[in-house]
């Protein structure tokens, strides 16, 4: 229920600031957060395809359990070496799967 409220919190203070187009990007979601204009990220991945592979099932299985603001950290948050070919591939196919995400970063 902690992702439930913190969402909240922060939507009740960014509307009561004025702000009423606003999202809350946040690392946890529970049943509801939609109403709070939640944006659920996926969290710190790493640079592997291991890790897209897992990201491409999380997306779904989010979207299905009706949170269509979804986002993940394009490319992964860290490793990787820019002069590896397999890496470079790596970078490629996560910006493919970035551009069929709902929010893209």
């Amino acid at each position: 229920m902690f992702p439930y409220y913190h969402t909240q919190t922060y939507a009740d203070g960014l509307k009561s600031a004025g702000l009423t187009d606003s999202l809350v990007l946040s690392r946890s979601a529970w049943a509801g957060v939609q109403k709070h204009s939640a944006v659920l990220w996926n969290g710190d991945t790493r640079s592997t395809f291991d890790f897209l592979t897992t990201a491409i099932a999380a997306m779904q299985n989010i979207q299905m359990s009706g949170i269509a603001w979804w986002t993940t950290d394009i490319g992964g948050y860290g490793g990787g070496d820019p002069s590896d070919s397999t890496f470079r591939e790596l970078i490629v196919r996560w910006f493919q799967f970035g551009m069929t995400c709902p929010i893209f970063r």
